[in-house]
């Protein structure tokens, strides 16, 4: 056949999963197109698969001219997907209560710890599907990235059912859980009052009380402990926080004491101890004391009487009350904390060359040991030696972890400021670090801050 004027045109896209055709209308002396024309066409610019032969006998029995149709198409990568875990549980609770649209907290909302029941299936997995590979219209193949399944989760408390891809729970307890490690634990849960007829609990792992804590009742936990009620006249100590919905009335006899945060709808009249921080709506009549912050959350916190102290800062709404109340807020670090440092820095030179002394003692011994074969290691003096060693040695253990801890300490007191949202009344007396200084008139919107030797009162506005 002779050569045409003007062969078929090729063009294809720039990721090579479809080719086009153009064709200019035959001269007056030219045959029609044909099939095997268009595919050499096609072949010569090296595409090869996907060809619609249906599209192309239609261009020629149409007369399709001057108009670029899509002639081949390559097949698209298919992606699969990778194994995944689907909870049926929160993967991490939250100490920060919700507020609510009207301003108020809501301390349901604080789930710290999550409950299940023997033979819930808390976690189911889905493996991994495979994609499908895919294919250019020159005939190039497009591999399907490779997709991955997941390790079993690792724990105890749970039963893995590899058939059904399912984790059933063991236990009635709580559920602990980071990256792939899970943990079913018991827990010790009363569902009504923690009281007389209850006793003290004492357990080593958390406890949830659905009632209230009353009647002089003692709980210590080594990990948590949540109320569901409140707390009145009852003492309770945790290893790590406690949780209170409805509030404390301590009718001064209550005792609270967390290494972690405390969280309380309300507090009056009780002593409270946290190694974090306590968030509540109000505190009257109360010693508090706050290793991190002491945050006053809902339209209304408030602090009324007593002493509150925080390392790391105190936030409220409201300080004092109209009847002028004595309240006494500090924040940072206090004197005594800076003397007990000194005085550990001194203990422990004096301990550190004690050790000094008895390790060269000790090594004098071995010498003669070396070259008399009638002293033994285990010669009285030299035990002796050896144990106030280890005596000593532990002694300084101990005084450098509650040195660095102090200083600790010291450096998240660095920078605390009490800050007031609303109203300071009168008869509030304010500490920050060694200094005081006392409220002798209504103040709004302030922040108090050390400067050097003293504390200045900045507006918010």
């Amino acid at each position: 056949m002779a050569t045409r004027a003007v062969p078929p045109e090729i063009t294809i896209s720039s990721d090579k999963m479809h080719a086009f055709v153009t064709l200019a209308p035959p001269a007056f002396n030219e045959p029609k197109y044909t099939v095997d024309e268009i595919v050499d066409a096609l072949n010569e610019k090296k595409v090869t698969y996907g060809i619609e032969m249906d599209i192309i006998k239609n261009m020629i029995m149409s007369s399709t001219y001057s108009q670029t149709v899509c002639v081949a198409n390559g097949k698209p990568v298919m992606e699969g997907s990778d194994g995944y875990y689907l909870y049926n549980f929160k993967e991490k609770g939250s100490l920060k209560p919700e507020e609510k649209p009207d301003g108020s907290v809501d301390y349901w909302s604080v789930d710290l710890i999550q409950i299940v029941k023997k033979g819930e299936v808390v976690a189911e997995y889905h493996s991994a599907v495979q994609g499908s590979d895919g294919m250019d219209v020159s005939g190039k193949t497009l591999l399907a990235k490779r997709k991955k399944d997941l390790s079993p989760l690792k724990g105890r408390g749970f039963t893995r059912d590899d058939d059904l891809g399912i984790y059933i729970s063991d236990v009635d307890g709580k559920i602990d859980f980071q990256r792939d490690h899970l943990v079913i634990s018991p827990v010790y849960e009363v569902k009504g009052n923690a009281d007389i007829k209850t006793g003290n609990i004492d357990f080593p792992g958390d406890v949830v009380i659905h009632g209230n804590a009353i009647a002089g009742v003692t709980i210590k936990a080594n990990e948590s402990i949540t109320i569901d009620g409140v707390v009145e006249n009852a003492n309770l100590i945790a290893g790590k926080d406690v949780i209170i919905r409805q509030g404390v009335k301590g009718v001064n006899k209550t005792n609270i004491k967390a290494r972690g945060s405390i969280t309380s709808k309300y507090i009056e009249f009780a002593n409270v101890e946290a190694g974090g921080n306590i968030e509540t709506d109000s505190i009257v009549d109360s010693t508090i004391v706050a290793g991190e912050k002491v945050i006053l959350n809902g339209k209304y916190g408030t602090i009324i009487g007593g002493i509150v102290s925080a390392v790391s800062g105190i936030e409220t709404k409201d300080l004092g009350s109209e009847s002028e109340i004595h309240t006494f807020v500090h924040v940072g670090t206090n004197m005594e904390v800076f003397q007990r440092i000194e005085a550990l820095r001194k203990k422990m030179a004096v301990t550190q060359k004690n050790i000094e002394k008895i390790g060269k003692g000790i090594a004098e011994f071995d010498r003669l040991i070396a070259k008399n074969e009638s002293i033994k290691k285990d010669d009285p003096r030299r035990m002796q030696l050896l144990k106030v060693k280890i005596r000593d040695t532990a002694l300084l253990a101990a005084d450098k972890a509650e040195y660095d801890n102090l200083n600790a300490i010291v450096a998240r007191g660095a920078g605390a400021t009490v800050y007031v949202l609303n109203t300071v009344y009168p008869g509030v007396e304010i500490g920050i670090g060694p200094y005081t200084v006392r409220v002798k008139e209504y103040q709004q919107n302030v922040e108090f801050v050390r400067e050097n030797e003293t504390i200045k009162m900045k507006s918010l506005k």
